[in-house]
């Protein structure tokens, strides 16, 4: 790898120029500028004065004007081609601005898709809350004579009525019951009584055994136990006596039973009558229905809350007057895919844009004659109109570098991790998104730039790198072990711009 080394000085005038520049070290190949900013975060990667030194060591034209302005000497003449090369200009640059155009189309077509199908969902709300409400709004109107009635008192007549039915039909078989036991008459036996019987028959049965001991005639003992059975069996007989059967506790056991009949006749025929205005069968479906009716009356309210609620947020007719809006853009945007053969790839952009940069030169050399024409005083407008050229297109320049290394990230992270051990750089890692870029030295922002160079382009190319003195002892080695490398690009030029202030 070739070194060189230019000063640089500062000028209210000119901005920044490379002092005593040679036309013949015009750089006509590729070439990367290092840069302390992260190309995945920042558009516009250099400044207005970094601008003008990246244009007086790689454009002719401008070093010409530069020159012209310290020796207001002339330039040679030359051929009359700027009209051919100013065309072959202006089709490159359609060529990239039809690109621009479908990239920004397609961006837009996604974005409005997106927006769009945020309005939908907002939209698919009102569809749904309406077409609920519509559903909710029939079934209630199938329960319409039903909102004259006063539901809440009908209950709770409903369940009095139900509560005194049930009561009394247990009253009246509780009657019933005890009328039947009534019908039968109920005996028990005198204890002492009892007691008494058991008491002869022990008693004649011990007399009737003595007599047998004395040897007395057998039918004397026969007797007395004969007498003592007799006279238990009839104390037994004679000790049963009817008892009272106890009557609960009844309201209507005064009542005769037509009186109870009437009585319940009087209260299912109400029950019947309050269910026969209400076009009922019986009060499981009265109770049914009043809570399926219930339900739908609070489904109800809570839905016309809820379409209040959200018309509050969303005015429904400017949802969809937006929504037809991005619709009529994204058909404009669609019109503009219709041709993807305009569409350029990463390496397009970066031959178009070497072809631009060649083209520039050229006509730069071929228009010396315009060049001439321009006076001292003119001169700094000139470059001034030069440099906003490149900066307009730094925003693209930088997507590229972007694009290229996300793409890359592997073999641009292991390049990184070979030449750290290669160049003993102070170890470091790399992610895809860079998000530990402002934590790098110089130093080690500049071996990924390199390594993303030599991505880029491989070979032949130029790499430069100013105010080599900020980047201390590691960097000033790194400059001089690329340089020194053997396995660097012999046909590969690393430029370092020192930086001398003037006043």
């Amino acid at each position: 790898m070739i070194f060189k080394q230019y000063i640089l000085k500062d000028d209210d005038r000119l901005l920044s120029y490379v002092q005593d520049f040679n036309m013949d070290d015009v750089v006509l190949k590729d070439y990367f500028f290092f840069t302390e900013d992260s190309f995945i975060n920042t558009k516009n990667l250099y400044t207005e004065k970094q601008i003008a030194r990246i244009l007086n060591i790689t454009d002719k034209e401008y070093v010409t004007l530069i020159n012209k302005f310290f020796t207001n000497g002339d330039g040679k003449p030359v051929e009359d081609s700027y009209l051919q090369t100013q065309k072959k200009i202006d089709e490159i640059n359609q060529k990239i601005k039809k690109s621009k155009d479908y990239e920004d189309a397609s961006k837009k077509i996604n974005e409005i898709q997106a927006e769009i199908q945020k309005i939908d969902k907002d939209l698919a709300l009102f569809s749904e809350i309406e077409r609920k409400l519509d559903d909710a709004n029939t079934e209630f109107k199938s329960y319409s004579q039903l909102n004259k009635f006063n539901l809440s008192k009908i209950h709770q007549d409903l369940v009095g009525i139900n509560t005194q039915i049930e009561g009394l039909e247990e009253d009246l078989l509780n009657k019933k019951v005890i009328d039947i036991k009534k019908a039968k008459k109920k005996y028990i036996l005198d204890q002492g009584k009892v007691g008494l019987a058991m008491g002869i028959l022990v008693g004649m049965g011990i007399f009737g055994v003595i007599f047998w001991l004395i040897q007395a005639p057998f039918f004397i003992t026969l007797f007395v136990w004969g007498l003592g059975i007799l006279g238990a069996l009839f104390l037994i007989a004679f000790s049963r006596y009817e008892v009272e059967v106890e009557e609960k506790d009844n309201i209507y056991s005064n009542y005769e039973y037509k009186d109870l009949n009437d009585l319940l006749d009087s209260l299912r025929g109400q029950r019947d009558a309050i269910l026969k205005m209400l076009n009922m069968r019986n009060t499981n479906d009265f109770f049914l229905m009043k809570a399926k009716f219930s339900s739908i009356k609070k489904s109800l309210d809570y839905l016309n809350l809820e379409r209040k609620r959200l018309t509050e947020l969303v005015n429904y007719d400017e949802l969809k007057q937006k929504r037809k809006t991005l619709a009529d853009q994204m058909f404009n945007h669609e019109q503009v895919l219709q041709d993807s053969s305009v569409l350029l790839k990463s390496e397009d952009y970066l031959k178009y844009y070497r072809e631009l940069d060649e083209l520039k030169q050229r006509q730069s050399t071929n228009n010396n004659e315009l060049i001439n024409k321009v006076s001292k005083d003119d001169i700094p407008d000139r470059l001034r109109d030069i440099r906003k050229e490149l900066l307009d297109k730094l925003p693209a320049y930088t997507d590229i570098l972007k694009t290229t290394y996300q793409k890359n990230y592997d073999k641009i992270s292991k390049k990184v991790s070979d030449l750290i051990g290669r160049y003993k750089i102070t170890p470091f890692t790399i992610s895809k998104d860079l998000i530990e870029w402002e934590s790098l030295s110089l130093p080690q922002k500049m071996l990924v730039q390199y390594a993303l160079a030599s991505e880029i382009y491989q070979k032949n190319y130029v790499f430069l790198v100013e105010e080599l003195k900020r980047f201390g002892t590691e960097g000033i080695l790194l400059v001089q072990a690329i340089t020194n490398d053997s396995a660097g690009d012999a046909d590969s030029e690393l430029i370092v711009i020192d930086y001398v202030n003037v006043f």
